[in-house]
């Protein structure tokens, strides 16, 4: 029983720490879907985010010695939505505002 939660613990905390930004774009469509609302400078940073992951996962899979132990990669993995999970928020209230300004 025990397994179990950590299970469900390791991915409850695991989704928002490895995907937090990607989360954004998806969350933002979801609750501006009946408001004309546009995200292109969010779709712009979920589109280098998702691309940046995707290289760092081939390291991840395919590289051996670069990095001394292969887990590094996964640290580098959260490190990068650190840094974009911020850039996400400011580009959805961004795009919020602009999408104001063009429908008035």
């Amino acid at each position: 029983m025990s397994e179990i939660f950590t299970w469900i613990g390791g991915i409850l905390l695991g989704v928002p720490v490895y995907l937090g930004g990607l989360l954004v774009w998806p969350a933002c469509a979801y609750f501006w879907r009946g408001k004309m609302r546009r995200g292109r400078v969010l779709r712009w940073a979920f589109a280098g985010q998702l691309l940046l992951l995707l290289v760092l996962i081939g390291f991840f899979v395919f590289s051996r010695g670069i990095l001394e132990h292969q887990y590094y990669w996964l640290m580098c993995m959260i490190i990068l939505n650190v840094l974009f999970l911020p850039f996400h928020v400011g580009a959805a209230i961004y795009d919020y505002f602009r999408s104001e300004v063009h429908r008035a």
